[in-house]
């Protein structure tokens, strides 16, 4: 198994890089969220078949998690493969009282965004897959946790070429950024 490297805070970021727009504030449902990050150039996706690219870019969020955590002693190929099965199941999912997912994209990412409730409030996350060359030698991965305002920011940067080799197929995520930000819907906070 390939051991991650975690580099929390070793490379200097903007507490806000490339972290779209709408997924800093608070919104009032799922369906403004979407309206604002498609003015910043995101397009939603519908229900039903995911566009292989998407299901590749969008996989590796949660590839990453795993990797970065808890590996359940699988390798980085096993678990791409299912993370993107997972993801292509995401699109046949139905919105539930309290929880929404939406799928978006554009010419050089892709991003799952969540708006669900929990204790206290509304909770909307953003994962967001970005090609492009790692702006500094990564490993393989390295995590950049970013705290401040009331969000968490989590920019986890990968290989794309060394990952390629890892799984036996093209990779063209170098960059994932995460946001979550919990606020109460009364207040906007």
């Amino acid at each position: 198994m390939i051991a991650a490297t975690a580099l929390a805070g070793a490379l200097a970021l903007p507490a806000r890089a490339d972290a779209p727009e709408a997924c800093l504030s608070p919104a009032d449902d799922i369906g403004a969220l979407v309206a604002a990050l498609e003015a910043e150039g995101w397009t939603a996706l519908p229900q039903g078949d995911l566009p292989p690219e998407a299901a590749d870019r969008l996989a590796w969020p949660f590839v990453a998690a795993y990797v970065l955590s808890d590996s359940g002693g699988q390798t980085i190929a096993q678990l791409y493969e299912l993370q993107r099965r997972t993801v292509e199941g995401l699109t046949r999912r139905r919105d539930v009282p309290g929880s929404a997912i939406r799928l978006l994209t554009r010419s050089d990412g892709a991003m799952m965004v969540t708006v669900r409730d929990v204790a206290g409030g509304v909770e909307l996350r953003c994962r967001v897959a970005l090609d492009g060359g790692a702006r500094a030698p990564v490993t393989f991965l390295a995590e950049i946790p970013r705290r401040g305002e009331g969000i968490e920011i989590v920019t986890t940067r990968l290989n794309p070429e060394k990952l390629s080799g890892v799984i036996d197929a093209p990779v063209t995520v170098a960059e994932i950024v995460e946001t979550r930000l919990t606020y109460d819907p009364e207040d906007g906070s």
